[in-house]
């Protein structure tokens, strides 16, 4: 790949997913995909895009290969803002200096953002990443020379609407598997939390991911009711998207054996879940979970549902799926009949490098490709400046 540059776009605001841009930063590098990338050999040459609004100015800085460059606006309109060549202003004109030898890694599905990003990256090589369960369409696979899915209905999906297995990559994503386990053979079944439960001592639950009703969470206040025989304490780690959440979650909560400890760091997390027996995942909708791969790779049950939880993470060992309404039976087997975790499947941050590097080797030369609209967002924003008043027709 010569001099060529490899840039990984987030085209978003941290801010809509309740996060500042030092939070986010930080979280990405020590997650996939970026604590993958991180390692790979292009590491030194790979660029980190993301928007973000004037006020939220990066303080933290950790050490990493990776560059990161924080954009103000998707594209600027030259015509209106003296903004000469500051191409760190512009995601849009940072992306159209790419060429034929660079690489454009989008990480977003579905979104106006995302299509611009891959019409502005049209004349580099362009990996799309679809983190969720959506398969996107057709148009938007054909302006990539590569897909990346981690969810298997959204890969059979991709394959009903005839996007060629050659140009698609399904992978799982890698995690920290140094902190992440795998437990020891002694702890293969929980046999700390085992013994707890044989002693009578009172058992821990967890539930980890963004506190909205979207998650389920307020499907848990029933099921710790159903479980009052057990003595079970959850601890729900994350922080409510806004104030009526947390004012709904003291409702609803209250009175139930609950702790809500915030936002946790990777190590924090990792020392919760050495004391948990399962972890419930009530969410409508995931992709492929890295808070439940890391769980399983720490040797705590997974209890979810059918449809949400990926096929390729249920069939595993450890992992209670079923029907919404089974939740609380399934966290009650956790709790009561243990099992074994099946971890070897996950891969840990120096395979996640190496899937990375064949993604990039696998990208044929620079193509003419299909370019997507931009009417989806332009057009909205026509509409909206346009004047309510119409010139009288002769």
């Amino acid at each position: 790949m010569g001099d060529s540059a490899i840039h990984h776009v987030f085209p978003y605001d941290p801010e809509h997913l309740g996060v500042s841009l030092d939070q986010w930063w930080r979280g990405q590098l020590q997650r996939w995909p970026l604590a993958a990338v991180a390692r790979t050999t292009q590491a030194s040459r790979s660029i980190v895009h993301v928007i973000a609004s004037r006020s939220d100015v990066l303080h933290d800085r950790p050490q990493t290969p990776l560059r990161l460059v924080v954009h103000r606006t998707l594209y600027s309109n030259a015509r209106r803002h003296a903004w000469g060549d500051d191409w760190a202003l512009s995601l849009g004109r940072a992306l159209r200096r790419t060429g034929p030898d660079d690489v454009v890694v989008v990480h977003q599905e579905g979104y106006a953002a995302g299509r611009l990003t891959m019409r502005y990256a049209h004349h580099a090589r362009c990996v799309y990443v679809m983190h969720g369960r959506g398969a996107s369409s057709l148009p938007v696979h054909e302006a990539a020379d590569y897909s990346v899915v981690l969810n298997d209905d959204a890969r059979d999906e991709m394959r009903a609407m005839g996007v060629p297995d050659s140009r698609v990559r399904q992978v799982v994503p890698s995690i920290d598997r140094t902190l992440f386990g795998p437990p020891g053979r002694s702890a293969d079944l929980g046999l700390g939390r085992e013994q707890g439960r044989e002693q009578g001592r009172e058992q821990v639950v967890g539930c980890l991911g963004r506190i909205d009703p979207g998650k389920g969470i307020f499907e848990l206040p029933d099921i710790l009711r159903a479980l009052a025989d057990l003595d079970v304490r959850l601890e729900l780690v994350g922080s409510p998207t806004d104030e009526a959440v947390a004012r709904r979650v003291d409702e609803a909560f209250a009175g139930l054996p609950v702790d809500v400890l915030g936002e946790l760091s990777p190590e924090q997390v990792s020392a919760r879940m050495k004391v948990w027996t399962a972890m419930v995942m009530p969410s409508y909708a995931e992709g492929m979970p890295i808070s439940a791969l890391e769980a399983l790779s720490s040797g705590v049950q997974l209890v979810g549902v059918t449809g949400v939880i990926p096929r390729s993470m249920a069939q595993r060992r450890g992992a209670l799926v079923g029907p919404r309404e089974s939740l609380a039976e399934r966290v009650r087997e956790a709790l009561t009949q243990p099992q074994e975790t099946e971890t070897d499947w996950i891969p840990d941050h120096s395979d996640g490098a190496r899937t990375w590097e064949e993604i990039y080797a696998a990208l044929p030369s620079w193509r003419p490709r299909f370019r997507p609209s931009a009417r989806p967002l332009v057009g909205r924003l026509t509409r909206m400046r346009r004047p309510r008043w119409a010139a009288p027709s002769r």
